[in-house]
């Protein structure tokens, strides 16, 4: 809004868009940096004044860090394009630095943000955060087997893959594994699948080998 003072009468121009108007106050909103002209007139006396209209461009704010995070883990959001940044609160927020955003999502989330430059800012955006849960390793159930015998484990594919439990791994490979159980129990499982670290256990119950025993020949 643009408001003169200091005269009886008011005749607004513009140039370029043959913008006019015989009113004191004047609502513009250019489409670029634009002059307006206006003459005040008091008792038949006349003078002439103008302003410059500054249009900025609205800043494009571009947010990146981890859109994709395992479930329990820390996120880290970086905003970029602006002077000053926002961010919407979420319970799931644990800090907010300018625009540095840390958060702990426990599902997809969405974050909500604008940023500001040279005094203009700009829309109102957010960006998707999706969280993987913890998948399962094993394919195989409880088991039973015989005492120095090996079993194999079918998997899920999945990397990193530890042990814990009375067993020795024999050997990895693709999606099974051979272990062998020394005593009966929970053998634990755990490894990464699709990027997210996981656990899980099966039960096996190994068997004593039975003694056959046979009376001595006879006759």
């Amino acid at each position: 809004i643009l408001k003169p003072s200091g005269a009886m009468t008011y005749l607004w121009t513009e140039k370029i868009s043959g913008f006019t108007s015989k009113q004191s106050d004047i609502q513009v909103s250019p489409g670029t940096t634009t002059m307006y002209f206006v003459e005040g007139t008091n008792g038949g006396c006349s003078v002439m004044d103008s302003i410059l209209v500054i249009v900025k461009d609205i800043p494009t704010i571009t947010v990146v860090g981890d859109t994709i995070t395992c479930l329990g883990n820390e996120i880290t959001l970086s905003a970029n394009g602006g002077d000053t940044y926002e961010w919407l609160d979420h319970p799931s927020i644990i800090s907010k630095n300018g625009n540095i955003l840390l958060a702990k999502p426990l599902q997809n989330t969405y974050y909500t943000y604008r940023g500001s430059k040279d005094g203009c800012f700009s829309r109102i955006d957010s960006i998707l955060v999706n969280v993987n849960a913890s998948l399962p390793i094993l394919k195989t159930a409880d088991t039973i087997t015989c005492r120095n015998k090996p079993i194999t484990v079918t998997v899920f594919p999945s990397t990193g893959i530890t042990l814990k439990g009375d067993c020795s791994l024999l050997s990895s490979k693709n999606d099974s594994l051979i272990i062998m159980p020394n005593s009966s129990g929970y053998i634990i499982i755990n490894g990464q699948r699709a990027g997210c670290a996981s656990l899980d256990s099966f039960y096996v119950d190994v068997k004593d080998v039975p003694i056959v025993s046979l009376p001595k020949d006879t006759v």
